[in-house]
């Protein structure tokens, strides 16, 4: 094949081979040759560019006492030399519109650098030391990781303050890594956090959290996780000190096809670093429904149980609380694997939460039968559920509801940024009492989460139910059958839309920053 002479600039040529067999025309085999062609025409760059976009979006009106007005976003990812041994990523969102209109932002300003010896990272993003410790802070912060190149060997410190959330917060800590082997590595960890007082205005609270952790392959195959640590908590006023520990313990691996993992998490009732007063405990096991078949569809498709309990309040403290819950759920289901990401899956559910005072405020048990059709991507989990359920509330007098319930999930994740999500679900039940219809939508965002449950008796009476507190039992006195009106609930940052329509609008252009390469 003859090149061309008068390219621009220099570009790659490919050539595919292709062979497929006459007997099966699945057995085939591809090969691929690519030549680097230079153009003699090509002028040269004197700068080392890194690709970026800036976005201006526009608000949209919750309201007509909203304003009208946007916010700009410059975002870039690229090497810093020819290389690619250094790079950086950035993005500067501004101003913070998160209460100026229906799609509004929070402000958020980040820029981090690596090499093969350091991380460097600087603004508005999750920090973190472990598990036990602090785990994915969001904060304005600073952290540098120094780590020689081929080496197991790295010392790191980091500080972050909160931006949004109530009480006002900040930390800071110092981990130390290791290793004996690459089958064997450890980390010893220190956080100190400050948190103001609401109940005693102008006082802090310091918390000083040790721990040491260590990843092992014990085995082909599989990987433990182990964590210990210690916490003293110290009041402003020198009321003395509170001391508490806590682990946690990881296993997961592969035996043949079989997928195995099992989860312990154990804070005691004074220890205040990540979890504070519970226990968590998970296992799961998944496995080829159809054996070593070869099959496309018995590849695909695969049959999991899992077994989970989760105690909080464990000393059965008043101080803590008036409730101390224990939660178990059995699962059982087939997976089976689509394409391109797409999922189905078929499972029953057995779940049930005792209140561990006497006399219980609120016992249920609930068993479940769904169908899920979902798909994951790189920022994207999206998942549509339906589910057939019986739920039996105690509290204190037996009540059982018949219903199926329509949900739908979206998460998005972002490697440097709050990942919000939403979900909503629609439930039509039936009880000795009496017929009702719930609409459920929960949303996380910058500006704050919100959770709410909206029940609808037969006459269209609304309760609203937080999510988050465990309510008590409901009853519906109505016995009229489900109305045919029904008012329905938006998502979380789009709730109020009532008289003006929501717009947005979005520019998005690329271009790329450039760095003198005599610089660098």
């Amino acid at each position: 094949m003859k090149t061309p002479s008068q390219i621009p600039k220099s570009l790659n040529h490919t050539v595919f081979i292709e062979a497929v067999s006459k007997e099966d025309s699945s057995i085939r085999s591809v090969l691929s040759v690519t030549t680097g062609i230079v153009s003699q025409h090509a002028k040269i760059d004197l700068y080392h560019r890194i690709p970026a976009s800036l976005t201006l979006k526009s608000m949209g009106r919750r309201d007509t006492k909203d304003s009208d007005g946007f916010d700009i976003e410059l975002e870039g990812r690229g090497t810093l030399e020819e290389g690619g041994r250094r790079w950086i990523d950035f993005s500067l969102r501004g101003p913070d519109t998160h209460e100026k209109g229906l799609y509004g932002e929070r402000d958020e300003y980040y820029i981090n650098y690596f090499d093969p010896d350091l991380d460097f990272r600087l603004g508005d993003q999750s920090y973190g030391l472990s598990h036990l410790t602090s785990y994915s802070r969001y904060g304005r912060g600073i952290e540098a990781f120094y780590h020689p190149e081929n080496s197991f060997y790295g010392l790191g410190t980091y500080y972050v303050k909160n931006r949004f959330t109530t009480p006002d917060w900040e930390e800071s800590g110092v981990y130390i890594k290791g290793a004996f082997s690459p089958q064997a590595q450890w980390k010893l960890n220190y956080l100190q956090k400050e948190w103001d007082r609401h109940e005693k205005r102008g006082s802090k609270t310091t918390d000083d959290i040790y721990s040491i952790e260590g990843t092992f392959v014990p085995a082909k195959n599989t990987r433990l996780s182990l964590e210990y640590a210690r916490g003293e908590r110290s009041e402003e006023n020198g009321a003395g000190k509170i001391e508490d520990d806590a682990y946690r313990v990881n296993l997961s691996g592969l035996a043949g096809t079989t997928r195995y993992s099992f989860v312990k998490t154990h804070a005691e009732p004074d220890f205040y670093g990540y979890y504070n007063d519970s226990d968590y405990m998970a296992t799961s096991v998944s496995f080829p429904l159809f054996g070593q078949k070869s099959s496309l569809v018995a590849n695909r498709t695969r049959g999991f149980l899992a077994y989970s309990t989760y105690e909080t309040n464990l000393d059965k403290r008043l101080d803590k609380g008036d409730i101390s819950a224990k939660e178990t759920l059995f699962q059982a289901g087939i997976n089976h694997s689509l394409s391109n990401g797409w999922y189905a899956q078929l499972a029953y559910d057995n779940f049930s939460r005792k209140d561990r005072f006497f006399p219980s405020e609120y016992d249920t048990k609930e068993k479940a039968y769904r169908f899920s059709l979902g798909r994951s991507t790189e920022k994207f989990n999206y998942r549509v559920e339906a589910r057939t359920l019986t739920n039996t509330i105690y509290s204190p007098m037996k009540a059982v509801h018949h219903g199926i319930t329509v949900s739908t999930y979206r998460t998005y994740r972002q490697a440097n940024s709050y990942s919000p999500f939403t979900e909503g679900s629609a439930i039509i039940a039936r009880s000795a009492e009496a017929d009702f219809f719930q609409i459920k939508t929960t949303g996380d965002f910058l500006s704050g989460g919100r959770q709410q449950s909206n029940l609808y008796s037969a006459d269209g009476t609304r309760n609203i139910i937080s999510t988050r507190k465990i309510p008590k039992a409901t009853t519906i006195s109505s016995k009229y059958p489900l109305p045919c009106q029904t008012k329905a609930v938006g998502p979380s940052k789009s709730a109020a839309t009532t008289g003006s329509m929501a717009t947005r609008l979005k520019l998005t252009t690329p271009f790329h920053t450039p760095f003198l390469l005599a610089s660098l």
